[in-house]
Formats: C-alpha cells, sequence, structure tokens
C-alpha cells in the first residue's frame, strides 16, 4: 500500500509500515526501507500525528542506509540527534547507539548507554527491543571482562 489507499484503517497501514521500515532496512533493502518510511511520514500528515511508537521509527532506514554506505560516524551522529527529540521513542534510538558503539569496540559506552536503553525502554517500549537492550548489556560486560555481571 502507498498510504493513500483504503486497503485497511490507518492504524494497520501504520503499522505495517514500521514493520517494513525495519524489515527491509536490516535486510539491506534500503530502498524499500525509506519507500515504507515515506508512507509513514504521509499517513502522518493524513492523520495530524502519528503515535509514539510510530513516529520513534522515523529515520531508522536512514539511520541503517549510512551504515549501509561505511558512514558509520555520520550514522551515529544521526541516531544521537535522534535521542534528542524521539519523546517516548527515546528508548529504540538509545539501544541503536548502544549497539552502534559495541560494535565500535567503545565498551563502556556502549554499557552506559545499554543501561541507560534498558531503564528507558522499561518505560516505554514500542517495538519491543528491551531484550535486545539487555542482550548489549550483558554482551558489553562479558567483552569487557565480567562475565559474571553479563549473566545477571
Amino acid at each position: 500500500p502507498d498510504g493513500s489507499s483504503s486497503l485497511g484503517p490507518p492504524d494497520v497501514r501504520i503499522r505495517e509500515a514500521m514493520a517494513a521500515i525495519m524489515h527491509e532496512s536490516m535486510a539491506g533493502r534500503t530502498e524499500l526501507g525509506d519507500e515504507a518510511e515515506q508512507i509513514l511520514r504521509r499517513l502522518g500528515d493524513q492523520l495530524g500525528r502519528l503515535d509514539a511508537s510510530a513516529a520513534m521509527m522515523l529515520g531508522f532506514a536512514e539511520y541503517i542506509g549510512m551504515l549501509s554506505r561505511g558512514e558509520g560516524e555520520k550514522a551515529a551522529e544521526f541516531a544521537t540527534a535522534r535521542r534528542i527529540d524521539a519523546g517516548e521513542g527515546v528508548g529504540l534510538w538509545t539501544c541503536t547507539l548502544a549497539e552502534h558503539r559495541s560494535y565500535n569496540g567503545r565498551l563502556r559506552e556502549a554499557s552506559r548507554l545499554a543501561a541507560l536503553a534498558v531503564d528507558q525502554l522499561r518505560w516505554r517500549d514500542g517495538m519491543g527491543v528491551l531484550p535486545l537492550a539487555v542482550a548489549l548489556q550483558a554482551d558489553a560486560a562479558a567483552k569487557g571482562g565480567d562475565p559474571g555481571r553479563a549473566r545477571r
């Protein structure tokens, strides 16, 4: 659906677009992730706003696109900026940045961000990423040489 069709209620089309952003972007099909994001934006314009869960997905395809082009630091700056204005979606972006820092070997920062993401996602987790944040916390502890903390 292009976001303007009548193939279902707006809330169903919004959730479809959210899932497509995540799925297509993570599968390396960034152009399809971008297309899904445009659908989500159009739906938000039609409705006058997006709920917090949907709004947090805006920019995710762009972030993944930067990573796929090898623009790691630009992607990290983008995720940091999204944390500032993400509202209830802050946990997704904090978790995203924690994972980014972990992959780049910045374990102290990854650990701090993962702990913060866990707290934020316990507050609001519209995309179900709390388990990822908990895993990132354990991963950073294990990589940092603290397997006991990783097991907790």
